[in-house]
């Protein structure tokens, strides 16, 4: 007997924001956050000096040194998105998370850069000085799921996972003609998952319920995707769901701006959808920020859903050919009334998943 799943509480921090309210206001006013990176003009070769970085994160004052010893930027980052997902939940004390029936999914391309400088100024020069007991746990591919997890005194499963311009607000450009390429983010989110009737019993506020997930992986290239395996992603979350094509409103697309990886995922779609299904590109915004996109696209999807109104792909000025005939949500974003959005994310290696949530109505 399966048993259904909401979504109690989230949280993220990007570029955009770390509140629903400042990360709308920017995509209804049509702003990205992409800059340029001036101190990336010492490397020699690079071709971009564009990326979407978090300004306005520090570490919170009430996280004592202690705790944090062991977490450079990126797990900082994560637990505070965890912290407030929690609190939002209305959890983040709640003797259930230490009591072994609380879990940990959480995932990050890499973990923090400079102990990874550290350690390569080691082996290249024979230098330690940078190199201390907690570098490795700081630069660990699951540091993340790791620092959550002791930060809040996690004793369920743990699971981890791994992942040229010069005008900055008009790159990057999903499913454009011109378009060049993805830009780098920064960013975290998390969601907390709950059985409903868990849920129920404790009065929580319910914002949407999973319905449905699909995934796969080509099998085929590493970073050439394949529209085929897409496809079936996307209807094996619609098979899980239960429901039929037409009865998603909006689809939240992965859109990163490179050439073949937004062709073959309109393709994609619009085999499953046809040419009417309303899709855009948050990546427009925040660039891609890797191991972060899946949960903050999902955060805001369901925020979207909720408010009735979606926001547009910004720089979609003209849809390439390669890219198939879809209903491309441009300029001031759409007003639309629907209970199922789809959000979908395609990585490099042929990673595919495809997330349903159901608006929650009391």
């Amino acid at each position: 007997m399966s048993r259904r799943v909401v979504i109690t509480g989230m949280g993220g921090i990007s570029a955009l924001g770390q509140d629903w309210d400042s990360v709308k206001a920017r995509l209804q006013a049509g702003q990205n956050a992409v800059v340029r990176m001036d101190e990336w003009d010492r490397f020699d070769g690079l071709h971009t000096r564009l990326a979407a970085p978090v300004s306005d994160f520090s570490t919170p004052a009430h996280y004592s040194r202690k705790k944090i010893r062991s977490m450079g930027r990126v797990s900082l980052m994560a637990t505070r998105a965890s912290e407030m997902a929690l609190e939002d939940a209305g959890l983040l004390h709640d003797p259930l998370i230490a009591s072994g029936a609380m879990g940990i999914a959480y995932g990050s391309s890499t973990g923090s850069t400079d102990p990874i400088t550290a350690f390569g100024d080691m082996l290249k020069h024979g230098d330690m000085s940078g190199v201390t007991a907690t570098s490795y746990i700081r630069m660990m591919a699951h540091t993340t799921a790791v620092n959550v997890g002791v930060f809040f005194g996690l004793k369920g499963r743990v699971l981890t996972t791994s992942t040229r311009n010069d005008t900055p607000e008009l790159t990057p450009r999903p499913f454009d003609r011109d378009r060049d390429g993805l830009v780098i983010g920064e960013g975290a989110c998390t969601l907390v998952l709950e059985e409903l009737e868990h849920a129920k019993a404790r009065g929580a506020r319910i914002y949407a319920e999973v319905l449905g997930f699909g995934t796969n992986s080509d099998g085929l290239h590493v970073t050439q995707p394949n529209a085929d395996t897409m496809e079936k992603a996307i209807r094996l979350a619609l098979k899980d769901a239960k429901i039929a094509p037409q009865q998603i409103g909006y689809v939240n697309a992965h859109g990163t701006a490179t050439d073949r990886g937004d062709a073959a995922e309109s393709r994609a779609t619009v085999a499953v959808f046809g040419e009417q299904m309303p899709i855009s590109s948050l990546k427009s915004y925040t660039g891609h920020t890797l191991g972060a996109c899946g949960a903050l696209e999902a955060w805001w999807s369901i925020m979207m859903m909720r408010d009735g109104w979606f926001a547009p792909t910004i720089n979609l000025e003209n849809v390439a050919e390669d890219c198939a005939e879809l209903d491309y949500i441009r300029a001031e974003g759409r007003a639309l009334d629907t209970d199922l959005v789809m959000s979908n994310n395609f990585a490099f290696g042929g990673i595919n998943t495809s997330l349903i949530f159901r608006r929650w109505q009391d």
